[in-house]
């Protein structure tokens, strides 16, 4: 994760709250509209900003086919629309504008989004379809979910829209609701309404809150919101750790040149900024790398544990957990590293930490004898 950007002013805008922003063209040239709890700002990149300040309180937006959908604060329930992109006109009813309810059991209407040229609505516990046509709009459930979704979650990611709640990670094909097999979030045990999601290409990042069962403190200092980045590869399932990390938002920038995925981070009353790049940094710190294993033994029978062998890179901390004691070895060299010892317990984890730029690690074998 680095900082490794420029940033420059396009305009002097201040808004009092960190404003959600949707990009969209007109008339062949880029438009944006961005709304936070004090005002709206529509910018046609043709012309200059204008303010607009009679609105409601907008929590997300989408347009499809030339209609603005939005979800505000209060209520919560309703959601407003604004045909030929009169995005001044949400907060009114008009010839242009009005608004549906969705008081139903799926509780509060929290993201909208364009999927396949539909329209969906996530919500407290499920999923909505919005539909307009001749200027009549409708709903439909999609989907009724059993726990609450962490609708900051919501993301598009390939052929798919992903969510989280307690019970794991879903996927949303636009017709079916289904549980991915990414075992690592089959069952959290905290609750996660903090988590935040987006999705580059294949790629989804997680940033949530998990019990990692130790005492290790990991770059979080005190109480944080977050302590978790997860990078799933949607394509395999396989995935990426980064523990310690107090992630606020994330937000994916395409362009023709680059792409990136921009983070900001719970760290007091100014927020930092940075992108996810692929190095084992912090702000050009290096991460500790740690990892922890359950008991590597099922039976409970004093076991006579002699010999370590791993192939891992030098400086590699090894540290074994017995019946309430440890043992620390530290690998001398890169490749095949050996230790031999004698140690008699019942139970037996692995730690393995290193602060290092590099710390790979694979075919590890402790041997053992049973009695």
């Amino acid at each position: 994760i680095d900082n490794d950007f420029e940033l420059y002013w396009l305009y002097s805008l201040t808004f009092n709250s960190a404003p959600i922003v949707l990009t969209y063209k007109k008339d062949d040239a880029d438009a944006a509209i961005l709304a936070s709890k004090d005002k709206m700002v529509v910018w046609e990149t043709s012309y200059s900003p204008y303010i607009i300040e009679d609105v409601p309180i907008i929590t997300s937006m989408c347009m499809n086919e030339g209609v603005l959908f939005c979800t505000i604060l209060d209520p919560a329930f309703k959601i407003w629309y604004a045909s030929n992109l009169d995005a001044e006109n949400v907060g009114n009813i008009s010839n242009t504008s009005g608004f549906i309810s969705l008081e139903d059991d799926l509780g509060y209407a929290r993201k909208i989004l364009t999927f396949n040229e539909d329209v969906y609505v996530f919500r407290d516990y499920g999923i909505s379809k919005i539909s307009y046509v001749k200027k009549e709009v409708s709903d439909s459930q999609i989907y009724l979910s059993n726990t609450k979704i962490y609708t900051n979650t919501v993301s598009v990611c390939g052929n798919n829209i992903l969510f989280m709640t307690k019970d794991g990670l879903y996927s949303f094909n636009g017709v079916k609701v289904v549980k991915t097999k990414v075992d690592l979030l089959s069952e959290l045990t905290v609750e996660n309404s903090g988590a935040v999601a987006s999705s580059l290409g294949e790629k989804y990042y997680l940033a949530l809150y998990m019990d990692f069962d130790d005492d290790k403190q990991i770059l979080c200092e005190g109480e944080c919101v977050n302590n978790t980045l997860i990078i799933i590869d949607m394509c395999d399932l396989s995935y990426e750790i980064v523990r310690g990390i107090d992630i606020k938002s994330l937000l994916a920038v395409k362009t023709d040149v680059f792409e990136k995925m921009l983070v900001t981070f719970n760290s007091g009353p100014v927020d930092k900024i940075g992108q996810i790049v692929n190095a084992p940094k912090y702000m050009e710190e290096n991460l500790p790398k740690y990892w922890c294993s359950g008991s590597v033994v099922d039976s409970v029978n004093t076991k006579l544990f002699t010999k370590l062998t791993v192939n891992a890179d030098a400086g590699v901390k090894f540290t074994l957990k017995h019946d309430n004691k440890e043992t620390h070895f530290t690998t001398y060299k890169k490749g095949v590293n050996e230790f031999v010892f004698k140690l008699c317990c019942r139970d037996m984890k692995i730690e393995i930490s290193s602060s290092q730029d590099s710390a790979e690690v694979n075919n590890l074998v402790l041997e053992y004898y049973e009695y």
